[in-house]
């Protein structure tokens, strides 16, 4: 089951902060990301994802 609405709440806004932090406030830099952090949250979050689906559907079949 994916997180709640809190939980995910509460990690955009963490993780906007840390944003706010390591970058200059600009006009002209308003999308930045640490490309090789990103790329790893995404490898993370897409491994989570297979493992939450390959647990519900052994539920499902069970």
């Amino acid at each position: 089951m994916p997180p709640g609405r809190a939980e995910m709440l509460r990690d955009i806004e963490e993780e906007d902060e840390a944003m706010r932090r390591r970058y200059v406030a600009s006009k002209r830099h308003t999308i930045e990301v640490d490309f090789d952090d990103y790329l790893r949250a995404l490898e993370h979050e897409r491994r989570e994802v297979a493992r939450r689906a390959d647990r519900e559907l052994r539920q499902v079949a069970a």
